[in-house]
């Protein structure tokens, strides 16, 4: 901590006190470190109700008892970042979700804009990372990512992405598939495979020929199983 302009530092707080800092724009005396707060500028500090230490904080600015914690994590030997949204007790999950696909992602910084919007910056490796109007489309050694997580929940609906045919399978890419989605072409509901790795992200229907006829344009959707559809996605084989 400096107290002259940043001309000299010192150490406070407990020995072990490490991980990202957050102020309280309301109450710049509430201080977040890691998995520690303090509410007297550093003087006392307490657990924040985090169970691991997480690698990026942020506080809403009209909210500011909302925190957010991001935090790589280690899934089938390969990274996936994810957000998770806390009560202002600490106590209970507002939500918590992946970023990331079937290769590695790892998030850089998380910021809250005064809307309640939240927007996560970060490095992905991944050839079905779900992307919207991509700089770059289609598969590459690795891009960054901004991602935005609405705070009205209006992603919570299943959306497509991506659709490509492969050795007579049909893949279709996007977000928010649930456990038992199914592709739909055409208005009807086909047999669908959920990818083990990205369960949430990628879907497969085998013997795709059968269904769509070369130079064939069509109709996808997904269907979640609590009914909700994505909207029509055009696809020509």
């Amino acid at each position: 901590r400096s107290t002259d302009g940043g001309a000299h530092f010192r150490y406070f707080g407990p020995h072990a006190l490490s991980g990202p800092v957050a102020w309280d724009p309301a109450a710049p005396t509430t201080i977040y470190v890691g998995l520690l707060k303090s509410t007297d500028r550093g003087a006392t500090w307490k657990n924040s109700g985090l169970s691991d230490s997480p690698g990026l904080l942020a506080i809403t600015p009209r909210a500011p008892s909302v925190l957010y914690a991001a935090h790589d994590e280690d899934i089938y030997t390969l990274d996936d970042a994810f957000v998770a949204k806390i009560n202002p007790a600490g106590t209970a999950l507002g939500y918590s979700t992946y970023l990331g696909g079937r290769r590695g992602d790892s998030a850089h910084a998380i910021a809250v804009d005064r809307s309640g919007n939240v927007f996560v910056t970060g490095y992905t490796a991944s050839f079905d990372f779900p992307v919207e109007a991509p700089m770059r489309a289609g598969p590459s050694s690795g891009d960054g990512f901004v991602v935005r997580i609405s705070a009205d929940n209006e992603a919570a609906r299943p959306r497509i992405t991506r659709a490509f045919m492969f050795n007579n399978r049909l893949f279709v890419l996007g977000e928010n598939f649930s456990s038992d989605s199914a592709i739909v072409v055409n208005g009807e509901v086909e047999p669908t495979r959920l990818d083990d790795l990205n369960p949430v992200g990628l879907l497969r229907l085998d013997n795709a020929r059968k269904k769509i006829a070369r130079r064939q344009t069509v109709s996808l959707s997904v269907r979640n199983s609590d009914g909700t559809i994505s909207p029509g996605f055009p696809f020509k084989r």
